[in-house]
């Protein structure tokens, strides 16, 4: 008999815990903070359980998502921050919130996201805009693509003219070319690139050098 009524117990909590439940899905609760964005049933409508009410978002924090082509991904880091302009002309700013590990294998980019805060729960959500990263500032030259060439071991650079007179090679970094020129990092402050002839001297060869006019 003990077993029986302990059983019975059981069993009565369940159902208590089912029905108080039910009285729970009777005002349902947004599990955010946020405004409604879509209702699907209207007010004294008759719905199910498990039957979707209204969408509900949070936007004081939105993701900027973009994509970066694979030859500028490596001067990003996770916390830069960022201006995100809106069609509109509208500013507002954020920072770099997530790089992905991998590029895109149709397109070869990378996607990102930029954070941008949202206090006053402006409509942007969806809305087109355009990105500018602040990158750390470094030391670059900007060059005529002509004036680079691949060394014996195939690296790319300039061939320039020491103090001495003899034939150097500096390796070029980071390269970036436009339809104006080639912006290369890793080159010295100061240096005299053979602009003309760099196709017939070889590493450490002494040359008359005459300065271009």
């Amino acid at each position: 008999e003990r077993k029986r009524l302990q059983s019975a117990l059981v069993s009565a909590k369940a159902d208590l815990k089912a029905r108080q439940l039910e009285v729970q899905y009777a005002n349902p609760e947004a599990p955010f903070t946020g405004v409604v964005n879509k209702r699907h049933v209207d007010v004294g409508a008759y719905v199910t359980m498990g039957a979707a009410l209204m969408d509900v978002v949070d936007t004081q924090l939105l993701r900027v998502k973009a994509h970066i082509p694979q030859q500028q991904v490596a001067r990003l880091d996770l916390g830069q921050k960022a201006d995100v302009t809106l069609l509109d002309g509208r500013k507002l700013q954020g920072e770099l919130s997530f790089i992905s590990a991998a590029a895109d294998s149709s397109t070869r980019t990378y996607a990102i996201e930029v954070t941008v805060k949202n206090p006053e729960r402006a409509r942007l959500a969806g809305a087109s805009a355009t990105i500018k990263i602040h990158l750390p500032t470094v030391n670059a030259h900007r060059i005529s693509p002509a004036l680079l060439h691949l060394d014996g071991e195939g690296q790319l650079g300039v061939y320039a003219v020491d103090k001495q007179g003899s034939v150097v090679f500096h390796q070029a970094k980071n390269i970036q070319v436009d339809n104006e020129a080639a912006t290369v990092q890793g080159l010295p402050d100061s240096l005299r690139v053979i602009s003309l002839g760099a196709g017939f001297v070889k590493l450490g060869q002494k040359v008359s050098a005459v300065e271009a006019k």
